[in-house]
């Protein structure tokens, strides 16, 4: 299953998210969604949510930096890409965000890489680590005074001091 690593030191101050995308039922929107739920942060079907998360594009590449022959193991990069945008009550609050995660694999001399299973293992590990970055911009202190700060005066502020500036 998906377990989302080292958020011991604090919650995400929403508690409802919509997620818009081209490829809403696709398969990192799923364990996004998966995610967020792990989170205590209900996924709802609403555009007048309190938090909206926008994905512009998803997309995973791979290269090969040298080309050999294949009598040689071969070394590819993959490279998944995230773009997206947060909005809290349709205010922008993390715009323009782009994450890209990589890992690299060696496939032994004399084997195909579509032939070893490899690739669906590579790009769930590559989605996980770009959903641990969305969390942790989300976990981002100044990203959290901006959710705060753009949510009804009703809901609790945690963690406030005279000294901090909204």
């Amino acid at each position: 299953g998906f377990h989302l690593r080292g958020y011991g030191y604090g919650r995400i101050p929403i508690t409802q998210i919509h997620i818009v995308s081209p490829k809403i039922y696709g398969q990192f929107e799923q364990r996004l969604r998966i995610a967020f739920e792990r989170s205590n942060i209900d996924v709802i079907e609403n555009p007048n949510a309190p938090a909206t998360l926008i994905i512009h594009r998803t997309d995973i590449s791979h290269h090969t930096p040298s080309i050999g022959t294949s009598a040689q193991a071969r070394v590819y990069t993959f490279r998944y890409t995230v773009l997206f945008d947060l909005q809290i009550k349709k205010q922008p609050a993390l715009m323009d965000q782009h994450i890209q995660v990589t890992q690299q694999i060696t496939v032994p001399a004399g084997q195909l890489l579509s032939t070893n299973n490899q690739i669906d293992l590579i790009k769930r590990h590559l989605q996980h680590d770009a959903i641990t970055q969305i969390f942790h911009r989300l976990h981002n202190p100044t990203v959290q005074k901006r959710l705060l700060s753009l949510q009804s005066p009703t809901l609790k502020k945690t963690s406030t001091s005279s000294s901090e500036h909204w």
